[in-house]
């Protein structure tokens, strides 16, 4: 059936009433649990013949971190071919809610594509995604510093440089020597205390 309807689109025939009733069947299957996994794949691969409007919101659903990641990873990888400006808005409202299956494409989404950058800056800025959740290390930062969306490179330089990309290996040189110090346990478990305990802990307690 899929690759019929793939056919059908590449000779840009519209959908006919049977097949927009299939849509909606496959859209109530997708979400359904009770659905094996396989069969839930196979009718979520079928919505991709739907319109952007239709699939969106169950698309959305589909990425609560209780879903299988399967079904996450293919709900997130239509939603990255659906070029829609309120996308990038709801997946930032959503963030909290998604799982670690999904955050990482999901922040490619915003990074990536240039038409989301002003909306991912305006979150960083306030506070609503931070640095680290976007996981912005080394030439990933890049995409937003050399942006050619007005604006957005000096918004960005504000938050943070490509300095580590450029001065790497020499930081890492610099620091080299520090590996042939000796360790001092009394001085390490101050800095311990005071810094690490804060999120680690020492063995079993």
């Amino acid at each position: 059936r899929r690759d019929g309807w793939d056919i059908a689109r590449t000779l840009r025939l519209k959908p006919g009433e049977n097949q927009r009733r299939q849509l909606a069947e496959s859209a109530k299957l997708a979400i359904d649990p009770a659905q094996s996994l396989e069969d839930r794949l196979a009718h979520l691969a079928l919505l991709e013949f739907d319109t952007a409007e239709n699939r969106t919101p169950l698309l959305f659903a589909l990425l609560d971190s209780k879903q299988p990641s399967e079904i996450q990873k293919t709900a997130i990888t239509q939603l990255a071919d659906i070029t829609r400006q309120d996308v990038a808005q709801k997946l930032v409202e959503r963030w909290d809610t998604l799982g670690p299956a999904v955050r990482t494409r999901a922040g490619n989404i915003l990074l990536y594509r240039r038409q989301n950058h002003e909306t991912l800056m305006d979150a960083l800025e306030n506070g609503d995604l931070t640095l680290g959740e976007l996981n912005l290390h080394l030439e990933r930062r890049r995409a937003l510093l050399y942006s050619r969306v007005p604006g957005i490179k000096e918004r960005a330089e504000k938050l943070f440089t490509d300095a580590g990309v450029v001065t790497r290996k020499e930081a890492l040189d610099r620091m080299r020597p520090a590996l042939q110090l000796k360790g001092d346990p009394l001085k390490g478990l101050v800095t311990f205390t005071n810094v690490c305990a804060e999120c680690h802990t020492i063995g079993d307690n």
